[in-house]
């Protein structure tokens, strides 16, 4: 079969106002004139020239300016969509073999640790790609820098959530980050819409138009390397149709043919001979691989199935012959123009190999479909063997490559193993989609029941960790009935465990989990594994606090700390006496709970993990806050703030500041607290997590109502609701309906507060034991019975509120007193003028600026009465006239 002798390299043609348009986007990044990045798309027909375009830019780059740094990644169709942030991990994988440069291969290590082979896993999934974008700055500061991924269609889906993150970051990072996208209906085909849509501004997408005449012309006449006549001229402008791949493999079919030849200096055409110009391009490349010798053609069918590269060492492995030939064989493609040479490749086993790649994916998807499966099985499970052979111990490292290879395969055994090995590293990674569709391949590859069932607990726990409550407990439900069934007390009481925690978050009532609960604190104390116990003892101690348990709770938690002990394990310990320090805090003993928070503190910052350090931090300023000690409680959220932020976990981040810009709220400090609440909904946009960004909106509604602009806070609180999920987001939706209700009542609008109380109610069910936010509940409760005319049973349910938060809860109980007050002013002004009195008193105490002022404004509305020489003794609560009147709400 004949080859051109020369004039191998297409040289671009008619692309110089792309060409232009690239370069002043580049030279307007290096400058750093306004700091910013540019994320440019590449789109257009498969063929058209979009890689072509990218790589001549990407070579004319490099020749002004050897120090610009340009990293290349290419997708897949095959493979990449199985591979968690895979591109971006080849990239990265290219900074760590800079051997030119030591300072930038070890730059990795330092920036970017939880992307280095064989890393522990980074504190969450925005600590990983907060660590991604430091590399970039970090890169950034000493070169140019430019990432570009070739055929973005084919990524995987984790990858298009860090581009999109990327894209965010863009305004202040100044790199330029170039994709090539063309559409495609295939259903492993993915959308870079969204990643545009964060890049905003800073995203451009350029269309790379078809050729016109003279440029078809122009391909011909480089690849020929000689002149022709009009003939061969007219007809492959009409067979090309604008498009250089169509244009190119016409040629070089048509010459490999001889139905066009050379003459002296001049290609003749056998006019004949000429197909249709309508004839597919993948028919003109099928035509071309029917041509080719039968060792070369069978090479690149391996070739084809060799990974995401084409790798010398593998083709060998597939083959089973030597090097050398094969070497031989791969350039002879090279000449045909099929694949392009890359380099060489060090394997960690000491071993030197040459790396190619298919000139365009059609070549390689077309060799594929011509494989039958006996051999397609051969060629797959023999390139995914010299993979682990050339990797040794690296190989779980490229499990996902390795994995992908044997999906082709009928090897079901292997699937299932590396499948496993592939979700360990999603896992790692936080790649939720990849990790799923790990665990569903492996969960279906498997023939022992108690393999499947411990991955389908796996996924369950994922479903959990991704909002996708009702799944997530489907599945926990049904794996824990055949763990019972199993007798497998470790997977019964782990997936258990999980189950009783959906539940109490679905709102559940947790009297009826108490049962579950004991059931498996008893299964993991016959088990005797220390960390099975502590989990059951934690939710059962949960359960017996929103119960109103205390003293359940209180043995408990007392319990797991003290096998927590047994364990040896000085972080199961911290977490089991910070549990303890919780009970403590939220059920009258702050002094124990402060104490057993510092020894967990103690621990968790001899261990050097900043994730327990916050969440003690966490819990001592929400002692101090119960306490009334909110300069304390100040100190404490600041410290776990600053300790989220050295960790780089921007979720736990946003979390900790609106704890601080509520308390700012309470105190009245609204700029401040302002300003943390629209930094943390930035940030939770920026990271797209819907709930955190809930949080911050509620905080920015209350804020507004301790400000009084009671219209606000309902438009506001209304657009909350709207995003409010079906399932998992009560504690949002029980705080928004109080604020709401509250305001209605403010503005006088008394059945909108009514409607708003009955909303209250529901949500209520089952959350008896729930202490935060509950003064809010219990204050529109006292209002809204109030409007029933009955100040008697309102100031009754308002004796019971305050007895619950006396000593507890100062801010709670002055909330609580304001509204007895209000209730009792009528009837009772002598006891609502003592109730607010009690409340300027306790809000001036904790400098709530904004409820002192309302409370001393109704205390000196109220008449001046002496007090009741004696006092009558308290009214008996009337339990089942209560229950009466909530039983109203219903229908």
């Amino acid at each position: 079969m004949g080859t051109f002798e020369s004039g191998q390299e297409m040289r671009l043609v008619a692309r110089a106002t792309e060409l232009t348009q690239l370069n002043r986007i580049f030279q307007e990044i290096r400058s750093g004139k306004n700091g910013r990045g540019r994320f440019v798309s590449l789109t257009g027909a498969s063929g058209v020239g979009k890689t072509a375009l990218a790589e001549a830019f990407l070579k004319q780059l490099k020749s002004k300016d050897h120090r610009t740094l340009i990293l290349s990644a290419q997708c897949l169709e095959d493979e990449t969509p199985h591979r968690p942030y895979g591109p971006l991990r080849d990239l990265l994988a290219q900074v760590r073999a800079a051997s030119s440069d030591a300072s930038l291969a070890s730059i990795v290590g330092k920036e970017a640790p939880g992307w280095m082979p064989n890393a522990a896993q980074a504190a969450g999934r925005s600590s990983l790609f907060d660590q991604f974008l430091a590399l970039c700055r970090a890169i950034a500061r000493q070169r140019a820098l430019v990432l570009f991924i070739d055929d973005v269609q084919w990524s995987d889906r984790s990858s298009l959530d860090l581009l999109g993150r990327l894209g965010s970051a863009l305004a202040s990072l100044p790199i330029m980050v170039l994709v090539t996208y063309g559409d495609a209906t295939s259903d492993k085909s993915v959308t870079i819409k969204g990643v545009l849509s964060r890049a905003g501004p800073n995203s451009l997408e350029l269309t790379v138009r078809e050729l016109e005449k003279d440029a078809i012309l122009k391909i011909a006449e480089d690849l020929l390397e000689g002149a022709f006549g009009n003939e061969l001229g007219d007809w492959l402008v009409g067979a090309a149709k604008g498009n250089p791949l169509r244009a190119e493999q016409f040629l070089r079919w048509l010459t490999e043919r001889r139905i066009v030849r050379k003459r002296l200096f001049r290609y003749s055409v056998r006019e004949r001979d000429l197909p249709s110009q309508s004839q597919e391009i993948e028919d003109t490349i099928l035509a071309r691989l029917d041509g080719l010798e039968p060792n070369l053609r069978w090479t690149m069918e391996a070739a084809a199935f060799a990974g995401t590269v084409i790798d010398s060492a593998v083709v060998t492995g597939q083959l089973g012959k030597s090097e050398g030939d094969v070497l031989a064989l791969l350039r002879s493609a090279e000449a045909h123009g099929l694949i392009d040479g890359i380099g060489d490749r060090r394997w960690t086993n000491g071993r030197w190999s040459v790396r190619f790649h298919f000139r365009h994916p059609l070549v390689r998807r077309l060799l594929r479909e011509r494989v039958v499966e006996k051999r397609r099985n051969h060629v797959l499970s023999r390139a995914a063997e010299m993979l682990q052979q050339l990797t040794g111990d690296g190989a779980d490292e490229i499990s996902d490559e390795i994995s992908a290879l044997y999906l082709g395969t009928d090897m079901t055994n292997r699937i299932h193993l590396w499948s496993l090995k592939a979700a360990d590293l999603a896992e790692r990674l936080y790649a939720a989609y990849e990790l799923e569709d790990y665990l569903r391949i492996a969960a279906r590859t498997t023939s022992k029941e108690v393999d499947r069932l411990r991955v389908e607990n796996r996924l369950a726990r994922l479903y959990a960790a991704t909002e996708r409550e009702p799944e997530a407990e489907a599945l926990g439900e049904a794996v824990y009935e055949q763990a019972r069934e199993l007798q497998d007390t470790a997977l019964e009481v782990d997936s258990g465990t999980m189950l009783g925690w959906l539940m109490l978050e679905r709102g559940v009532p947790p009297l009826k989990l108490s049962g579950l609960a004991g059931q498996l604190v008893d299964t993991a104390r016959s088990a005797e594994k220390p960390e099975h116990l502590v989990t059951a003892l934690d939710l059962s101690c949960v359960i017996a606090e929103r119960i109103g348990r205390a003293e359940e709770a209180l043995l408990m938690s007392e319990e797991a700390l003290h096998v927590a002990g047994q364990s040896g394990n000085p972080e199961i310990v911290a977490q089991a006496a910070y549990r303890l320090a919780r009970v403590h805090v939220s059920w009258g003993s702050p002094e124990e709970g402060r104490a057993l928070a510092e020894r967990a503190l103690d621990v968790f910052t001899q261990m050097d993990e900043l994730g327990g350090v916050a969440i003690c931090h966490d819990l001592l300023g929400l002692a101090n806050f119960r306490a009334g000690e909110w300069d304390g409680a100040l100190h404490h959220w600041e410290s776990a703030l600053e300790s989220m932020e050295v960790a780089g976990v921007p979720d736990q981040k946003i979390a900790m500041q609106v704890n601080i810009a509520d308390l700012l709220t309470l105190r009245g400090e609204f700029d401040r607290a302002l300003g943390l609440f629209k930094s943390g909904l930035s940030l939770a946009e920026e990271l797209d997590d819907q709930p955190l960004a809930r949080r911050c909106r509620t905080g920015v509604a209350r804020l507004e109502f301790e400000r009084g602009d009671y219209g606000l806070v309902l438009k506001q609180t209304e657009g909350i609701r709207k995003l409010l999920p079906e399932s998992g987001a009560w504690k949002v939706d029980f705080q928004t309906t109080a604020v709401r209700a509250l305001a209605y009542l403010e503005l006088g609008d008394e059945l909108q507060a009514w409607q708003e109380a009955a909303r209250l109610e529901q949500l209520y069910q089952g959350k008896e034991g729930w202490f935060e936010r509950r003064a809010e509940g219990d204050a529109v409760r006292i209002r809204v019975i109030d409007l029933d005319s009955d100040a008697w049973l309102a100031g009754t349910v308002a004796q019971q509120g305050i007895g619950e938060t006396a000593d507890k809860d100062p801010y709670g109980e002055g909330f609580l007193q304001y509204h007895r007050a209000h209730v009792l002013a009528r009837a009772k002004p002598a006891e609502a003028r003592e109730a607010a009195e009690r409340a300027v008193d306790l809000f001036a105490k904790l400098g709530a600026a904004p409820m002192l002022k309302r409370a001393q404004q109704l205390r000196d509305a109220l008449p001046t009465v002496e007090a009741l020489a004696d006092e009558p003794e308290p009214s008996r609560i009337d339990e089942d006239k209560i229950d009466d009147w909530f039983d109203s709400f219903e229908g």
